[in-house]
């Protein structure tokens, strides 16, 4: 289990092969080739339908009840290059 905190404060766990699926990297994939959908689908492949609705919920604006795509952009990267990181050290 890869677990981590992100700057912004969201605790997050991924299980240790969600690096390893062929559906996230097609997704990966879909968004290089313009579907943007795809995005959503890379963000619950990785964290799951919950942890994604968590994220949203720690991510809204207080007052505007708004989601911002730039904070749930930077929160997946980071995640995913923490994840990233991890799962080779641990294969090393």
């Amino acid at each position: 289990m890869i677990q981590g905190t992100t700057k912004s404060g969201f605790s997050y766990s991924i299980n240790d092969d969600a690096l390893d699926d062929q559906e996230l990297l097609d997704a990966f994939m879909d968004m290089d080739n313009g579907n943007l959908s795809a995005y959503r689908e890379a963000i619950v492949r990785l964290l799951g339908k919950e942890q994604k609705e968590r994220l949203y919920n720690f991510l809204r604006d207080k007052e505007t009840k708004r989601v911002s795509a730039k904070a749930v952009a930077e929160a997946f990267a980071e995640i995913l290059g923490d994840a990233s990181e991890r799962s080779n050290a641990v294969k090393n």
